[in-house]
C-alpha cells in the first residue's frame, strides 16, 4: 500500500466535528480544512496520523472513531 500517492482520512470526533488529513499538497493547498501530514496508517479500529513538527516527527491516533479513508493513485 505504499505506493500510493495520495491519501485522504477524515475522522469522525464525538462531539460532532471532523478531523480531515491528506498526505497530497495538492488537496491541501485547494482546501484549507485539511491538514497535510506525512503519513496516514489505517487498522479497522484504530488511524494513525504521523506529520513533521520542525525537526521533530510527531503523530496521534484516533482509536474507535469512524474515519473514512481514500486513496488514489
Amino acid at each position: 500500500m505504499e505506493d500510493v500517492k495520495g491519501k485522504i482520512a477524515i475522522v469522525y470526533l464525538p462531539n460532532g466535528t471532523q478531523r480531515m488529513f491528506t498526505t497530497s499538497k495538492n488537496v491541501s493547498d485547494s482546501d484549507s480544512n485539511y491538514f497535510l501530514v506525512d503519513k496516514i496508517v489505517s487498522e479497522p479500529e484504530m488511524i494513525s496520523i504521523g506529520y513533521r513538527d520542525g525537526k521533530t516527527i510527531e503523530g496521534e491516533s484516533f482509536v474507535r472513531m469512524p474515519y473514512i479513508l481514500q486513496m488514489w493513485k
